[in-house]
Order: structure tokens, then C-alpha cells, then sequence
């Protein structure tokens, strides 16, 4: 291949320290991503989750699941059958009340490091004073409606 033996470094030798380097940099730029996200977002949320548990009485949480189990009981016993999809009267057994008590965390203030790339244009916008539509990110896909019975004979999306 143009080199002699013992004087200069085999292509393959070169080619390989390159990809391994390549590898090594890849590696090393996801290790430093994860741990910002780890700081960044979930640090954040376990905390924030955390101080939301540590309000609640474990003598309250006890006898509300107490209560709610009692009533689903006495429900079922009283009815043919309880179904989360069937909802009677207001009278009536729902299952839905549990909802009313669960716990929330604001994450709104978020910003998450895996997402940066995705959401950049979106923040530019709203910099330069532009609207910023909400909506899925990611590139515009054909109507799954209009796929079949040869609908399609020329399309925006090729």
C-alpha cells in the first residue's frame, strides 16, 4: 500500500486508533449527557416528588385507601359488576375518585439537556419575537387515512 515495513504506521493501524478514538469521544460525550440529565431532570423531579411524599400523613394516606377500598367492596358486593369503564349516577360507585388524590409536581421550568437539539428552533422563535405553535416535533407524515385504495397519486411528502 505505499508503505514500507517498520517505517510508517499500516492504513489499518491508522484507521483503527481513528474509529476507536471516534468511539471514545462518543462514549465519553454520552456519559457527560446522562449526568446532566441526571443533575438537570430527574435530580429535580426525585426531589421535587420527594417533598410532595414527605407532606402527606401516613395515617391520612392510610385511611383514605382504607376508605376507597371499603367503598369498592361494599360496590361490588351491592352490583353485578364494577367496571372502571362504567360509570352510573353520581350516586353510584366511581372509580375515578382515587384520581383526585394523586400526586403532582410541577415540571414546567424543566429544560432537558437530551431534548436540546430538538427544541433549539422552537426557543430561537420565541427569542426573535416569533409565535411558537405547540405540536408534535418532528417532521410532517402522510395522513395514515388517504394510504390505502390507491389514494394517493401525488403527495407533498413525495
Amino acid at each position: 500500500l505505499g508503505f514500507s515495513e517498520g517505517s510508517e504506521p499500516h492504513i489499518m493501524d491508522v484507521t483503527q486508533r481513528a474509529l476507536e478514538h471516534k468511539r471514545k469521544i462518543h462514549d465519553d460525550k454520552q456519559v457527560a449527557l446522562y449526568q446532566e440529565w441526571d443533575t438537570e431532570v430527574f435530580s429535580k423531579i426525585q426531589g421535587r416528588l420527594q417533598t410532595a411524599v414527605g407532606r402527606v400523613s401516613a395515617r391520612d394516606l392510610q385511611a383514605r385507601l382504607k376508605a376507597q377500598g371499603d367503598a369498592y367492596i361494599k360496590t361490588g358486593n351491592e352490583k353485578l359488576g364494577v367496571f372502571r369503564d362504567v360509570i352510573g349516577h353520581e350516586s353510584d360507585y366511581n372509580p375515578l375518585t382515587a384520581r383526585d388524590h394523586t400526586l403532582q409536581v410541577y415540571t414546567g421550568d424543566i429544560r432537558d439537556p437530551v431534548k436540546r437539539d430538538v427544541l433549539k428552533p422552537m426557543y430561537e422563535r420565541t427569542l426573535m419575537g416569533q409565535s411558537v405553535q405547540a405540536g408534535p416535533v418532528g417532521k410532517p407524515m402522510l395522513d395514515t387515512k388517504i394510504w390505502g385504495d390507491l389514494a394517493i397519486h401525488a403527495t407533498p411528502y413525495g
